[in-house]
């Protein structure tokens, strides 16, 4: 017999849980519909616990309709992960939240998409309520950014572009025109040299793909976060607000605003797969 201070808090936590869920299972009454809410149950598990959480409650309760909510964006990322490798996108709603205008607004994944809202356009919807999607788009995305990088807190749109001008060299990773690179990309170039290159040369080869990534000058993301500034100023905003006296929307600046936001929408894919790895 081990005493509850041979255990970790994690594991204690953990099999606490497991008891309650083995209960609610055992409980189920098969001719009632069954729901199961998870309110913010991962905090201080690290990823492995959080994985086998996931997969746990994915194997043992697929009958029951299953509402996940939480505050960790790598729990987030983690079971959007899943949930794509599993082929399972169908069955779940993704959402998140975001705040805008003083007021905290609710996006879903996959409905707003530089990819959806380009199809649109050839579809020939109204341009107005494109521009008003592109919008929300360039604020959900700085939004998930700061979430990834820890950058400020569920602030305003302007707000939080000025903190991430303020971070740009940011040590965890940096963009350019031709290659997004994240700590994650560092980590597996050193795992690599520890495994394949000469032993007298790794500390200097180490070395110098630190400082390659710690100098690299030509970050790219302030550059679009200008760009579409920009674009939100002087075409997007008047899709929301209403443009009366001015020039009416074209389908050309709406597909100039993607075409940044491609960029950064690339960006943030690569820097959530590094979250979900690290």
């Amino acid at each position: 017999m081990r005493g509850r201070e041979s255990f970790a808090e994690v594991s204690i936590h953990v099999i606490k849980l497991l008891l309650i869920l083995s209960s609610v299972s055992l409980l189920q009454d098969s001719k009632k519909k069954s729901l199961l809410v998870f309110d913010d149950i991962v905090t201080s598990m690290d990823n492995s616990y959080r994985s086998f959480l996931y997969r746990y409650i994915q194997n043992e309760f697929n009958d029951f309709q299953i509402i996940i909510l939480t505050h960790s964006t790598s729990f987030f990322n983690l079971c959007e992960h899943w949930i794509n490798e599993k082929d399972k996108s169908n069955q779940w709603v993704i959402q998140g939240i975001y705040e805008y205008g003083g007021r905290h607004k609710i996006y879903t994944k996959g409905r707003l998409s530089t990819e959806n809202i380009k199809k649109k356009i050839d579809e020939n919807e109204d341009i107005t309520t494109l521009g008003n999607e592109t919008r929300q788009l360039f604020e959900m995305l700085v939004q998930q950014f700061c979430m990834l990088t820890m950058i400020g807190a569920k602030e305003e749109t302007d707000k939080l572009i000025s903190e991430i001008s303020k971070n740009e060299q940011n040590g965890s990773f940096y963009i350019t025109e031709q290659d997004i690179q994240t700590s994650t990309d560092l980590l597996k170039s050193i795992r690599n040299l520890l495994s394949n290159c000469p032993a007298d040369q790794q500390l200097s080869k180490i070395k110098q793909k630190i400082d390659t990534f710690d100098n690299k000058k030509t970050n790219r993301l302030s550059s679009w976060l200008d760009e579409m500034k920009m674009y939100q100023k002087s075409t997007l905003h008047q899709a929301s607000h209403g443009h009366t006296g001015l020039p009416d929307i074209s389908s050309s600046e709406i597909k100039a605003s993607l075409q940044v936001l491609s960029q950064l929408e690339s960006a943030i894919k690569k820097m959530k797969i590094g979250k979900i790895q690290v």
